[in-house]
């Protein structure tokens, strides 16, 4: 029992020191908007964007987004003319995912949260090859486009 006491410690405190670390990316900004298109039976869903910029000047790694308890897929946008680069300290990026409504979602393995949060979202993402995570507090709510 003194064992699994001193185990369950230390595998809760590496992940709160993971999280307490100085931070390496810096949230700039949270949006989420919901979209419709034109006639009925149109489509409609939610874009989440979350802008980012790298503080790290180690290679920063986006692994993994939960909105709420959902783990969601996501798109990670540079401003780079040059694809291959890989962001780096001082750089913004965008991570974008796209909810459509009322679409059969493939199925494929989900991962749970790593832990619990107070906030909207969470992003985990690795530096050099260490888990980090970033929680979003609230997105601001944009208003609804319609006839896409």
């Amino acid at each position: 029992m003194k064992y699994k006491s001193v185990i369950l410690f230390l595998l809760i405190s590496q992940l709160v020191f993971a999280q307490n670390k100085a931070s390496n990316i810096k949230l700039i900004s949270a949006t989420t908007r919901d979209w419709m298109t034109g006639a009925a039976p149109g489509r409609s869903g939610t874009n989440y964007t979350l802008k980012v910029k790298i503080l790290s000047t180690k290679k920063v790694e986006l692994k993994n987004l939960w909105i709420g308890k959902e783990q969601a897929s996501f798109e990670v946008q540079t401003f780079f003319t040059d694809p291959s680069k890989i962001p780096a300290k001082g750089d913004s990026v965008l991570i974008v995912h796209v909810k459509v409504d009322k679409k059969p979602e493939l199925e494929k393995a989900r991962l749970s949260l790593p832990f619990e949060y107070k906030g909207e979202a969470l992003l985990e993402y690795y530096v050099a090859g260490r888990p980090r995570y970033l929680v979003i507090p609230e997105f601001e709510k944009l208003r609804t486009i319609k006839g896409m």
